[in-house]
């Protein structure tokens, strides 16, 4: 975590009740492209990490943020949250292109998950 007065942007989320960082860069210290893609390609592929494990979603805009973990699709606006269930794949598909702008091809096959209904 950056000291209090190192220059750079801090993106924050509202939860329970306080403001908690959520990420923070500087242009003062770059990331080299190998750095960027080894991390990419370790969260993408690796078995056991949370990325390839779940199906996860997060869409920050001004005023709300949006995030999907399983079949629970949550919106945030200030101190109100609001949780909606994703019982199926057609809920689920139907919340990636509501919330999200993301409307995948009818015949993209997605890895099973226990908490969504095929």
């Amino acid at each position: 975590m950056p000291s209090a007065w190192a220059p750079g942007l801090e993106t924050q989320v509202f939860l329970d009740g306080e403001w908690r960082p959520l990420y923070w860069m500087s242009p003062d210290d770059p990331v080299a492209d190998a750095d960027l893609e080894i991390a990419n390609h370790y969260t993408a592929t690796f078995p056991t990490s949370r990325f390839v494990q779940n199906r996860i979603a997060a869409r920050n805009r001004p005023g709300d943020r949006r995030s999907i973990l399983n079949g629970e699709l949550k919106i945030r606006r200030g101190e109100t949250v609001e949780t909606i269930r994703i019982a199926d794949e057609a809920a689920f598909r139907s919340a990636l292109a509501e919330h999200f702008a993301l409307d995948l091809p009818a015949d993209l096959k997605l890895r099973p998950h226990p908490e969504i209904a095929p």
